[in-house]
């Protein structure tokens, strides 16, 4: 009786482990596109300050300060793509593995089902 209670104990503080353990991979991923959308939004930020200098640079006719400046805004504008990318790469895994639990969903109802109608 005492080992089958041991055995019970241990599953259950395997399944809590295991619970444990997918919570925090989840924060982690949390974590991760927090923080690529915080850099993401701080190079936005600093490219449109820059576009709106461009602008009032253009404006005095300091066209050799805008030269200057063109390849930093380039600079920063090629993160903001790359970060676009990024984003846009976390939705498709995100929408990929969302797709994959309903799959699994359904077929876990699907074999309660058959398992039902064959008792």
């Amino acid at each position: 009786m005492k080992v089958k209670d041991i055995k019970q104990k241990a599953e259950q503080s395997e399944a809590m482990v295991q619970k444990i353990t997918k919570d925090i991979k989840s924060l982690d991923y949390g974590k991760r596109n927090l923080t690529q959308t915080i850099t993401a939004l701080a190079n936005l930020r600093v490219l449109v300050s820059a576009v709106d200098q461009l602008g009032i640079l253009t404006q005095k006719r300091q066209y050799a300060e805008v030269a200057n400046r063109l390849g930093a805004v380039n600079q920063v504008r090629s993160h903001v793509q790359y970060s676009q990318i990024v984003i846009n790469t976390i939705r498709t895994i995100q929408r990929y593995r969302k797709d994959q639990r309903y799959q699994h969903k359904d077929n876990r109802n699907k074999k309660q089902l058959i398992h039902t109608n064959h008792q």
